[in-house]
């Protein structure tokens, strides 16, 4: 099998545990026609094949500035004193970088043919929560 790394959108679609119970049923060829090729395939002990989609998440938080003040004013007599005190508090910009894979299992329905379609989805790996 060709190994072609494809970026799956499952997280832009939506939550991956709403989206791969329905590739459940059809034919291989529908995630591949959505997502593209997977990553890699691994062969089970019990005659199924785990085909597997990677995705590379990532984002930033800005940094931010938080600037609060104070005011004070006394009198005395007729004379009087303001003073003003301000505060600033500076947080760094942070960032994130992981990636998620997404595996649905398939069994062959079909010996006359190769390819994706002869493999039928009939289940499921749930990725990790963050993935989701």
């Amino acid at each position: 099998m060709r190994i072609v790394v494809a970026v799956v959108a499952l997280a832009v679609a939506g939550c991956a545990s709403s989206i791969m119970p329905g590739y459940i049923g059809k034919p291989l060829v529908f995630p591949i026609f959505d997502y593209g090729e997977p990553i890699t395939a691994y062969d089970m002990d019990d005659g199924t094949r785990a085909f597997v989609w990677s995705m590379r998440e990532s984002g930033a938080i800005p940094g931010q500035a938080i600037t609060t003040w104070s005011a004070a004013v006394a009198a005395y007599g007729d004379q009087a004193n303001a003073s003003m005190y301000a505060t600033t508090v500076m947080t760094s910009p942070t960032t994130h970088l992981y990636d998620c894979n997404y595996t649905l299992i398939a069994k062959r329905v079909r010996e006359d043919i190769s390819g994706p379609i002869a493999w039928q989805v009939v289940n499921y790996h749930s990725p990790r929560m963050k993935c989701e």
